[in-house]
């Protein structure tokens, strides 16, 4: 799991090209990760109060319960690029 959040991370960080959270970039992450929308409570919570990097942001992301079960523990990295892949072609 620890390599899967690394290798999102990374591809979070090199994908949207930021590190401090503005609308865009966590909209993409959010949409890539939990495959919706991300909603204003979200925006406000993730951008003005959470005070993380986007790196932190993505970290969050991958500590709740929702995408432990999106992306179990021996889900595969190609599965979870793939996935990621997808989602990445509703936002462009």
């Amino acid at each position: 799991m620890l390599k899967k959040i690394i290798y999102s991370l990374l591809f979070c960080t090199i994908f949207l090209g930021a590190t401090i959270p503005d609308l865009g970039n966590v909209t993409r992450l959010y949409i890539a990760t939990f495959k919706r929308v991300l909603d204003s409570d979200g925006f406000n919570y993730w951008v003005k109060q959470s005070m993380l990097p986007l790196e932190g942001v993505a970290q969050s992301f991958f500590e709740q319960k929702e995408i432990k079960e999106l992306y179990p523990f021996d889900y595969n990295n190609n599965k979870f690029i793939d996935r990621v892949e997808e989602s990445r072609e509703c936002i462009v």
